[in-house]
């Protein structure tokens, strides 16, 4: 009768001690994610619903540190060949802060989403995809979050498209989804808006012959920006006026020989990055801003961030007086990923240190073919 009585004390006392840490006052549920890695915050938080319900709201620090890398292996597009099987794909998360590699298994790769997709944009932790028939050919699209597993699908646009782009998380009725392509001297853009009605709109504007094919597009402060193949402008559309402006591409000495430039939102700012051919050689970036006061691009020599490059590309900035000697250290840095080799080359403006900190985190195992840049998004 004793040892029954003991064991009923011993239960309860199990149950109180469950009971008192699903119950940890919210001070102390933050001071606990204040120290944790960002993964671990989140698995934190996924432990209980005691822990999951916490107002954490301004009283956590935000996890917008350095983007982290992910990559998916070649198997999983429908650029590979050949074709593989969908229970080989994979998908990893490389942190360049803390050095860490995360090995994901998710919905996309079981399901089959990814064959005959590719990653148009990637921006506040979400995943652009695009589905098509043919090499950047698009006509379908759906977001996928590496951190929380979550699809979103997008009604189908009824023409084919090559670029695309989004304004903000896919969860916000703000959030809009911009694609672009040229066909006849034309420039076609569309726009589906999740607040809206559920249909995609369209505007098209005649470009002429000196348009060729956009290469890349950026949406920034209500203008959507896109550069072409030719190097020859920029086009700027103005989407509260339904306004197409084009205007020269950055002068310089130096021709752009990669992608006709690549754009960047940096700070309210649109940068465009592109590879030199005279001064400089083909691996290092020379890096323009659009200046709205002359409407000219203006080269710019000290970047106050980390610019990452990739598939996607995301501009991180970093104050001067910013406490973490290592975040610190990634100031006016270019890190670019080429999808066709199996590193990551960092520019002459990265410290040494720094380099061979990096090109450890980016030991491949396997030949990934889609490597590109992710924000990190806000616990909530």
């Amino acid at each position: 009768m004793a040892d029954l009585n003991a064991g009923k004390r011993r239960k309860m006392s199990d149950i109180q001690l469950r009971s008192s840490w699903s119950n940890l006052p919210d001070d102390i549920i933050c001071l606990i994610l204040n120290r944790l890695h960002y993964v671990d915050q989140v698995r934190f938080r996924a432990v209980c619903k005691g822990w999951r319900e916490t107002n954490i709201k301004g009283r956590v620090k935000s996890p917008d540190k350095l983007p982290w890398m992910i990559a998916i292996d070649s198997q999983s597009s429908y650029l590979s060949s050949p074709p593989r099987t969908i229970e080989t794909q994979a998908c990893c998360l490389f942190d360049p802060l803390h050095q860490r590699k995360h090995t994901i298994d998710t919905s996309i790769t079981r399901s089959g989403l990814l064959l005959n997709s590719l990653v148009v944009a990637s921006k506040h932790g979400w995943i652009l995809f695009g589905q098509g028939t043919g090499v950047r050919v698009f006509h379908s699209f759906f977001f996928y979050s590496p951190f929380t597993d979550e699809i979103i699908q997008v009604p189908k646009f009824h023409r084919d498209c090559r670029n695309a782009t989004f304004t903000t998380s896919p969860v916000s009725s703000d959030c809009q989804i911009f694609a672009v392509n040229n066909c006849d001297r034309k420039i076609y853009i569309g726009i589906y808006r999740f607040g809206g009605d559920g249909s995609w709109s369209e505007f098209s504007f005649d470009v002429g012959e000196e348009y060729s094919a956009t290469s890349d597009i950026e949406y920034v402060d209500g203008i959507l920006y896109t550069t072409c193949f030719n190097k020859s402008v920029v086009g700027a559309f103005n989407v509260a006026l339904k306004e197409w402006k084009v205007y020269p591409f950055p002068a310089s000495e130096d021709h752009f020989i990669y992608c006709g430039g690549r754009l960047i939102e940096c700070n309210g700012d649109i940068l465009m990055a592109g590879t030199g051919e005279n001064r400089y050689s083909y691996r290092e970036w020379i890096v323009f801003k659009w200046d709205r006061l002359q409407m000219k691009w203006l080269e710019t020599i000290c970047l106050d961030g980390a610019l990452f490059i990739g598939d996607t590309s995301v501009f991180y900035p970093i104050l001067k007086t910013e406490e973490e000697l290592v975040i610190s250290e990634f100031r006016n840095t270019i890190h670019s990923c080429d999808f066709n080799k199996l590193e990551v080359e960092i520019t002459t403006r990265c410290p040494p240190k720094l380099l061979e900190k990096l090109l450890e985190i980016y030991d491949w195992d396997s030949p990934y073919l889609l490597r590109f840049w992710i924000q990190l998004p806000e616990l909530k």
